[in-house]
């Protein structure tokens, strides 16, 4: 699935919104916490986006790219899974499996085209 060029200042345009809570705010505020995932998933996304469409980065959010967060944050589907197999290994495969640009966050997503 590529991207069309036109959609990009709409992304750009929500991951400035939620960014810029991450550059005034404190982020260990428990209510912006949410906040700071979805910035960092956003702009994975952005980077995501970006390498499959061979566009360059956009170089506005590069002080970003070296944060991350203190703890894998996995999708519900593999909690449940682990939850039901009183395992750990669905977290290990997501952690395998995960899109580097949402691993450079601490985000395991594996699977950004086949959102239900």
């Amino acid at each position: 699935m590529i991207i069309p060029l036109h959609t990009y200042p709409y992304i750009l345009q929500s991951i400035g919104i939620h960014i810029g809570h991450i550059k005034f705010q404190r982020i260990d505020d428990t209510p912006l916490m949410h906040i700071y995932e979805e910035s960092l998933y956003l702009l994975a996304m952005l980077d995501y986006v970006s390498r499959v469409n061979h566009v360059p980065l956009c170089s506005e959010y590069s002080d970003i790219r070296s944060t991350k967060l203190d703890r894998v944050v996995y999708s519900s589907s593999v909690l449940m899974l682990c939850r039901m197999t009183k395992s750990e290994e669905p977290k290990v495969k997501a952690r395998k499996e995960a899109i580097p640009e949402f691993m450079r966050f601490n985000i395991a997503e594996a699977d950004v085209r086949n959102v239900v």
